[in-house]
């Protein structure tokens, strides 16, 4: 697969890496034409903003930061609009049209509206001097126009990305993050895990003996021994964690700003919790839990692995058991 398609990237990643990439094959040929006809002035101009493009292109690829990287693009855009007419005249206007909509993509609605007014008034103002008033009229109109489309569209776009987020990163049955939103969280995680000031730690959770339930009960009684499952649990969460349900019976909780001692005795408190509920009285439900606190020499996945293991001897000693991954970073954690 072609990496700069990959997948794994984020959609940001892909405007960013797409626009300059856009860019710069768009941008080439008239550059050669204008050393070829001696337009020295736009030449360099051209030159400067192919390495600009080249430079965001290759420094987005390789770190995959995007927040800084496409509102300077963004500015780029901008700058090269005004200079550009300031060089060559009204001829150049039609550039705006495309960097207007470019700029949409690279930054978030109210700063390109922002910018692209910032924009439309100063391109405005260099080039009136030789338009007549009908031609000038017509380009602010024109240019409100496409800023005033592509708003709407970016608002109807906002409001669907978020309903595609509730079908894709949502378990249906549970209401939780799914798997999907789980790999999602790690893939954050690892871009910012150097920030933390706290090692955060992390809870598998599995149902005991699950299928016995579905094979006795039904399915029907196993769903809704999820549910309130799930719901048990989050009564006994802060706001600054989520459950991933990443399996049929087997849940995550992170991240938790605790210690590995503290996150123990909160994953055993739990447990018996789970243990003493009416959930347990009527369907025998008990749970393990395995607890890894993160490591800064680890990924995310790594932390995973850990947290699994831990969870998998919490089973094989007989399961309704908390165990701890021995390799983790010690840190202080909140009580």
């Amino acid at each position: 697969m072609n990496p700069i398609l990959n997948f794994e990237r984020s959609a940001r990643e892909y405007v960013i890496l797409s626009l300059s990439l856009a860019t710069i094959l768009s941008l080439l040929p008239f550059t050669v034409l204008r050393y070829m006809t001696q337009d020295w002035a736009i030449a360099v101009l051209d030159s400067i903003t192919l390495s600009i493009m080249i430079g965001f292109f290759v420094y987005v690829y390789k770190t995959r930061k995007t927040k800084v990287a496409g509102f300077l693009l963004a500015i780029v855009f901008l700058a090269t609009e005004i200079v550009t007419v300031s060089l060559k005249g009204p001829t150049q206007l039609v550039w705006c049209f495309p960097a207007t909509v470019g700029i949409y993509f690279l930054v978030d609605t109210p700063k390109a509206a922002m910018i692209n007014a910032l924009s439309l008034l100063s391109v405005t103002l260099i080039a009136e001097s030789g338009m007549t008033a009908a031609s000038v009229a017509a380009f602010v109109i024109s240019m409100i126009a496409t800023n005033v489309f592509i708003i709407v569209f970016a608002m109807r776009n906002q409001i669907q990305k978020r309903q595609l987020e509730e079908l894709t990163l949502k378990d249906p049955l549970t209401g939780v993050h799914n798997r999907r939103a789980f790999d999602h969280f790690l893939d954050e995680f690892d871009q910012n895990r150097g920030l933390q000031d706290i090692a955060p730690s992390m809870i598998m959770l599995d149902i005991d003996h699950f299928k016995t339930v579905n094979d006795k009960h039904g399915h029907l009684a196993g769903d809704e021994t999820l549910v309130r499952l799930v719901t048990l649990v989050k009564t006994q969460l802060h706001h600054d964690e989520k459950i991933f349900r990443v399996g049929g019976e087997e849940y995550v909780i992170a991240p938790l700003n605790m210690n590995l001692s503290t996150c123990v005795d909160f994953a055993d408190r739990l447990r018996k919790i789970i243990e003493h509920s009416n959930i347990s009285e009527k369907l025998g439900i008990t749970i393990s839990l395995g607890v890894a606190q993160y490591s800064k020499t680890e990924t995310g996945r790594d932390w995973v692995k850990r947290a699994d293991t831990a969870l998998s001897e919490a089973k094989s000693l007989g399961r309704n058991q908390t165990k701890a991954s021995p390799n983790s970073t010690p840190g202080a954690g909140r009580m």
